[in-house]
């Protein structure tokens, strides 16, 4: 069985056309680092003022984001307001991506480095063979490249009934809980809803996942109060937003997997690292796609340290793109 596992890095080289490394482009999927970059989204931050405290200890590029909200989500416990803020993180990133993505299928004319890929993959999948494709990014350029597969998402149960298994762990910029102790919100703008429930996010109560479509809820006039499904990314605790059945499904493929694909992914989740190390027990062979080949080194290293075991570790000499260009990934799939 086959793991595919995508971190920021993909979607940051998600088409070859524009490479990172020789051209800049308006709308490129931020990595970690840049998720709160004021001067490309203090546009969308204004819109939410009550994250505007947080803010200043995530700007950096130097800055480990995981770390960070790690340390907020912490001090949470107990504090009100602090929860009032991380709900107002959560409404920004739906916010921010939801427009970013749109805007980045235009720049790129729908041309992605993950559509290649899983024409790769279904090119040299065996018949009846199920992929698992396990990401962390809350965009939605892996969903878009189903069609590729023939796999269409109109509900939940959709993501992991098929060959092929779709885990996305930190959630969607088109996820969504109901809220069910919150007024009725028809004929309310969103943004004054999103107003209250940002105010009142230390009180609310969310039912189950559901999707919708993938714009900003401060363009979706709904009956029902909406909370985004986005987790607050952090390293040492789980912070998965993801229904419990599709977690089941994930561990049930681990033990099955013999060939492990990772690309963009840091491997800085302690969580799923574990995950791997006591799940994964007939790994075979593993290729590392980073930004560069020491990169890709050094994320085999972290990999190794948290116990995960394979009979090969490869590291591929480029991103995302140059993985795709040089074939590096499809002689891997074909290995």
């Amino acid at each position: 069985m086959l793991l595919v596992v995508f971190g920021a890095g993909a979607s940051f080289d998600s088409a070859s056309a524009l490479r990172p490394d020789q051209t800049s482009a308006t709308w490129r999927p931020p990595l970690a680092n840049q998720l709160f970059e004021l001067r490309r989204f203090g546009g969308y931050i204004s819109q939410f003022p009550k994250c505007a405290p947080l803010i200043t200890h995530l700007q950096s590029s130097e800055v480990n984001v995981e770390r960070v909200l790690e340390k907020y989500q912490n001090e949470a416990n107990g504090d009100p307001e602090r929860l009032r803020q991380l709900a107002a993180v959560r409404f920004y990133l739906q916010t921010m991506l939801s427009e970013l993505v749109v805007a980045w299928k235009g720049e790129t004319s729908g041309v992605t480095n993950y559509k290649t890929l899983l024409d790769q993959i279904r090119h040299e999948r065996k018949q009846d063979a199920k992929v698992c494709l396990a990401t962390f990014n809350y965009d939605n350029l892996l969903e878009d490249a189903l069609s590729v597969v023939n796999v269409r998402i109109g509900s939940m149960p959709d993501y992991v009934t098929g060959d092929y298994q779709i885990v996305k762990l930190h959630g969607s910029i088109n996820w969504f809980h109901e809220v069910l102790n919150f007024h009725s919100v028809a004929g309310q703008h969103p943004t004054q809803t999103i107003a209250q429930l940002i105010e009142t996010a230390p009180k609310l109560i969310f039912k189950g996942y559901q999707i919708t479509p993938s714009v900003s809820l401060l363009q979706q006039s709904t009956n029902v109060a909406l909370f985004p499904a986005l987790s607050i990314p952090v390293e040492n605790k789980p912070g998965y937003e993801c229904p419990p059945e599709h977690i089941q499904v994930l561990e049930e493929c681990l033990p099955q997997v013999s060939k492990i694909l990772i690309i963009g992914w840091r491997a800085a989740d302690e969580p799923f690292l574990k995950l791997m190390a006591e799940k994964m027990i007939n790994a075979d062979r593993m290729m590392v796609v980073s930004s560069n080949e020491t990169k890709a080194n050094e994320v085999v290293s972290r990999i190794r340290k948290a116990g995960v075991v394979a009979h090969q570790f490869l590291s591929a000499k480029g991103g995302f793109s140059q993985a795709i260009l040089s074939g590096e990934t499809e002689a891997f799939l074909k290995s």
